[in-house]
């Protein structure tokens, strides 16, 4: 690991972080640290990860849905069923002829 990335990732620890700067790291260094990584996208941090091949890529937390109530029959009468839909299907649908 670089120096410049094991200073950013100390800084990080500590909760010492500026949301201006941004690091860039490389595949290689990625791969070394990718659990410390994952703890700071966790912990809210963006980390961008760059491959000379593919281009860059960011590592950012994913905002977990609000939970909210299930409301039941919200969408009732908005689609149908066939009442035939868990028939056996015909031996060209598995043949792959046209009926």
């Amino acid at each position: 690991m670089s120096e410049p990335t094991a200073r950013l990732l100390a800084s990080l620890a500590r909760g010492v972080y500026d949301d201006a700067v941004s690091k860039t790291l490389t595949i290689q260094e990625a791969q070394e640290q990718l659990s410390q990584l994952l703890e700071l996208a966790q912990a809210g941090h963006e980390v961008i990860i760059q491959d000379p091949q593919k281009g860059k890529a960011r590592l950012v937390p994913v905002a977990e849905p609000a939970p909210g109530p299930r409301v039941l029959g919200l969408h009732a009468g908005r689609w149908t069923m066939a009442d035939d839909f868990d028939a056996p299907l015909p031996d060209s649908f598995w043949l792959g002829k046209e009926a």
